[in-house]
């Protein structure tokens, strides 16, 4: 899934806890977490505070929809080497 859901999550929560219902949220998808794919938590990458992010990958059920947050949305069957 590739895309920008995300969730500030609280205490006491996995960091993937919150991945499906914000995925079903933003896109309309079921989403089923398959790894975790890296965490970027350079300090100088936002300026307003200091943020981590995780990105996973995972697999979706259902017809893609952007909503929400969300502006437009995109399905990638392959993931490329950078």
């Amino acid at each position: 899934m590739g895309g920008n859901p995300r969730r500030f999550r609280g205490l006491w929560r996995t960091s993937g806890g919150g991945c499906g219902q914000e995925a079903k949220e933003e896109t309309n998808l079921d989403v089923k977490l398959m790894r975790q794919f890296h965490t970027y938590s350079d300090p100088k990458r936002d300026s307003r505070h200091h943020s981590i992010s995780t990105v996973y990958i995972g697999m979706g059920k259902g017809k893609p929809k952007a909503k929400d947050d969300a502006v437009e949305i995109g399905v990638f069957n392959e993931i490329e080497p950078t």
